[in-house]
């Protein structure tokens, strides 16, 4: 009797469910309950969205932040501001609104760093920053 067996497993497409995570355990369902038509695939999107915010908070809580020297933080610099800090403030909330995305910063964390995004989302973010743009005016190209 192979070892799959002997865990009550028929093979080894089916037990790699047994040592998931509440989000992906709702992934899974998510999607048995499409694929079977018993939920649309617009509910199905919803869904998947919650199970993706549950995911980021697994992550957050297995990867909290890390601050330097082990723990002791160190006293605040004070940065030179930033031209770009309002363009960037309207990216990230376009992001936001658009994508459901908490920040543009990387995390080094796939699950954080990588976003199932549709096409008609990705249009529409970019029509918004178009028209952001072209409200901003011409950009100041002295130096």
């Amino acid at each position: 009797m192979r070892a799959q067996e002997k865990m009550g497993h028929s093979s080894m497409s089916e037990g790699w469910r047994d040592h998931t995570s509440p989000a992906q355990e709702r992934v899974n369902w998510v999607m048995d309950e499409v694929m079977s038509g018993r939920m649309s695939q617009a509910d199905g999107m919803v869904e998947m969205a919650r199970a993706q915010e549950m995911m980021r908070e697994e992550a957050r809580a297995h990867h909290p932040p890390r601050t330097p020297l082990g723990g002791m933080t160190m006293a605040p610099t004070r940065k030179p501001a930033d031209p770009n800090s309002t363009r960037d403030a309207q990216l990230l909330e376009i992001a936001q609104r658009q994508f459901r995305i908490e920040t543009l910063e990387t995390q080094n964390w796939d699950r954080l760093d990588f976003h199932d995004v549709a096409v008609w989302s990705i249009r529409a973010a970019l029509e918004e920053a178009f028209e952001a743009g072209r409200r901003a005016g011409p950009a100041n190209t002295q130096v």
